[in-house]
């Protein structure tokens, strides 16, 4: 009888800790401020895509119009 008491105040201490860091969590998050958002058709910045394997660089303004993708991979 009293393992089921000592069962049901751990599993209500539980839930209570859940609900606090869901609360804690969605706080923070409620306070985060968004990055500097792109807006759609604006400019990029006037910087230049450096080539690989002996190709010349590219400027953004070669691609204006384009769709471009852009991958990062790194071997480790």
């Amino acid at each position: 009888m009293d393992a089921q008491i000592a069962g049901s105040r751990r599993s209500a201490w539980g839930n209570t800790n859940l609900r606090t860091r869901t609360l804690l969590l969605a706080g923070i998050l409620a306070m985060a401020s968004p990055g500097a958002a792109q807006i759609v058709g604006s400019l990029l910045p006037p910087d230049a895509l450096s080539g690989l394997a002996k190709t010349k660089a590219q400027s953004f303004a070669d691609y204006q119009g384009r769709c471009v993708l852009v991958e990062f991979f790194a071997y480790w």
